[in-house]
């Protein structure tokens, strides 16, 4: 039997951290793109990361404690819907999962506090606090943007806008919104990031449905969503030689 500890592991859900790394990293590089002159803090970009890192971990685990309920209800789980399956299984209790998130949280919003007593970076500080807010409010009161429908745009929101946004800015707070290079590379993922989204959830919608968590005009648009998303792979299959 695995131990406690790996369970907690498997709650945070490790293979799917590493893009909040990646798309951070993308815009530390634009920064420096826009301006080679600019001094590289390897400390600052280290300690940045981890936070990016640990918010998007965070995020999971909040969510694991919040979509127990619906997650019980998924009987044909994928590797990534259903969520981890550690509480569903009984490995360890849902609360455990509440505490974890709690207290990354927490850990992530007195380093922001630190951070800034260090940099004085404001614009930087600030995108990290809105990554908690957001990364908490996917799942949990007094946003639950996730029971929404609105889960999908928040996901887009943190991963393909804040989190590279707070690399350019941890290494150019002069330029708070980034610079004509930065959007260009994040604008086009965000169509990406949401259909990927909502063809993945599409395996969740009768659960979700089953536990109140979606709303009527959600579960339409994703239908709808299926639909063209069907069409469009039938043209192009007719149209392929």
């Amino acid at each position: 039997m695995a131990p406690p500890l790996e369970h907690m592991l498997r709650l945070g859900r490790p293979k799917f951290l590493m893009y909040s790394n990646v798309i951070y990293t993308v815009g530390v590089a634009a920064a420096y793109k826009s301006d080679p002159s600019l001094p590289f803090n390897l400390w600052s970009y280290i300690w940045v990361c981890l936070l990016v890192h640990a918010i998007h971990a965070m995020t999971h685990y909040f969510n694991e404690y919040y979509d127990f309920e619906a997650d019980c209800a998924n009987k044909n789980p994928s590797p990534w819907t259903g969520g981890s399956r550690v509480l569903v299984e009984g490995k360890l209790k849902p609360r455990v999962s509440l505490m974890i998130a709690r207290l990354i949280s927490l850990i992530v919003l007195s380093n922001a506090v630190i951070y800034y007593g260090i940099t004085g970076n404001v614009p930087a500080t600030i995108t990290i606090i809105l990554g908690v807010i957001f990364g908490h409010g996917y799942s949990a009161w007094p946003l639950c943007t996730s029971r929404r429908g609105l889960g999908e745009a928040t996901v887009c929101l943190v991963l393909n806008i804040l989190v590279p946004l707070v690399g350019y800015q941890s290494h150019d707070p002069g330029s708070p919104l980034g610079n004509s290079l930065l959007w260009p590379i994040l604008l086009p993922l965000l169509p990406i990031q949401y259909v990927r989204m909502m063809v993945m959830n599409m395996a969740d919608l009768e659960p979700d449905k089953m536990t109140g968590k979606q709303l009527p005009n959600v579960y339409s648009l994703h239908k709808t969503s299926s639909k063209f998303i069907f069409y469009v792979l039938h043209s192009i299959k007719h149209t392929c030689p």
